[in-house]
């Protein structure tokens, strides 16, 4: 079985992240495996996703006629018995073209929740209807996007969660805390909050950023790990505006997470809405004490974790959270919930992520 991943630039983001994971599996399962980027550039994950056993096409989405030839001929030439189309951008297209000219099955992942109004949800509708109608199979990450999918868009999907790497993020021996704190700077006494998540609106990084300049979690300093843009500049310009400047460092991309959780007192996720956090589930196999919106997407997790501070996603209410896990003793936040650890494990494992998507995919080739 041949499949294309159609994804925008190759980014170390959450879908990327998962396709690394998910080859092996689908490679001892003879799958062959392509995938084709439609950003300006490459992007920066493209080699990885090449060491991981992935042919890498690249296919600039704009000029649009150019792809458009180009798209057609490599889904001509390399006959994909299913062709997985990953992005929101132009996915109508990009899933028809796979289906009228390439004649491969089709699955369409939806990664977040699209809150669509107006013009552009009547749209969206229209598409994804015309997809299924077409033989296009939509799939949902988690409970939250499924819900808005029939519920915004009269998009029936199938779920399959997303995973994370367990064999990165587990809980941190005494020893294993000691180094990641020392290599990271962090005093015996400091107490640390950790973000984790590109910069974006979305994220509300700046109700975290609010709230350790409130008297209860001002103890706190705070380390933030992700992608960087004009959100970012808004972030820092807003620690330098409350005085937090030395308190609230942007590290952008780094590559060992795992050790800087496993560092942390605290981890912090303020998010208006998210798809399924693989942030959050990665810290949550880290048995870290973790602070997390009560919003689409991360709700999914409630059933999961009756550990985690459960927020408004505001700055009063991080605070309180943080508060709390102040209060705690050094060793009870290390290792917090090694059930709840356990259960992500069990739950959200690679296997079951891999296990869905090749039921997928055998429905879509027959």
């Amino acid at each position: 079985m041949k499949v294309l991943h159609v994804l925008n630039e190759l980014k170390p983001s959450g879908a990327e992240r998962m396709l690394r994971l998910a080859a092996g599996p689908w490679l001892r399962d003879g799958l062959e495996l392509e995938v084709l980027s439609t950003g300006s550039e490459p992007g920066p994950y493209a080699s990885t996703l090449a060491e991981a056993g992935y042919v890498v096409h690249h296919i600039p989405l704009y000029p649009v006629q150019r792809f458009l030839t180009a798209y057609r001929q490599l889904l001509r030439d390399s006959r994909f018995t299913v062709v997985h189309v990953h992005p929101e951008r132009a996915n109508f297209l990009l899933a028809m073209m796979a289906r009228t000219v390439g004649r491969a099955g089709v699955v369409r992942t939806v990664h977040n929740v699209f809150g669509f109004r107006g013009r552009l949800r009547l749209e969206r509708r229209v598409q994804r209807a015309i997809l299924r109608r077409a033989g296009v199979l939509h799939v949902s990450v988690g409970q939250s996007v499924a819900a808005m999918e029939r519920e915004s868009f009269g998009n029936p999907t199938v779920v399959v969660r997303n995973t994370f790497d367990e064999a990165r993020f587990r809980p941190a021996s005494q020893v294993e805390r000691w180094q990641a704190r020392a290599e990271f700077d962090v005093a015996a006494e400091q107490l640390l909050a950790v973000v984790v998540g590109n910069c974006s609106d979305v994220k509300n990084h700046q109700a975290l950023i609010r709230a350790v300049a409130l008297p209860p979690a001002s103890a706190f300093r705070v380390l933030h790990v992700g992608l960087e843009d004009e959100a970012a500049t808004h972030e820092r310009k807003l620690a330098e505006d409350l005085g937090l400047g030395d308190r609230v460092q942007f590290l952008g991309f780094i590559d060992d997470v795992p050790r800087l959780l496993h560092a942390a007192d605290a981890f912090v996720m303020p998010s208006l809405y998210e798809g399924l956090s693989i942030a959050a589930l990665e810290t949550l196999a880290c048995g870290l004490p973790s602070v997390l919106a009560d919003v689409p997407g991360l709700r999914d997790l409630r059933p999961h974790v009756a550990d985690a501070w459960w927020i408004a996603p505001v700055p009063e209410s991080i605070s309180i959270a943080l508060e709390e896990i102040a209060a705690m003793s050094a060793a009870d936040r290390i290792g917090w919930s090694s059930k709840t650890a356990a259960t992500i494990r069990r739950e959200f494992g690679v296997d079951r992520h891999v296990r869905g998507y090749l039921e997928c995919y055998r429905k879509v080739a027959a």
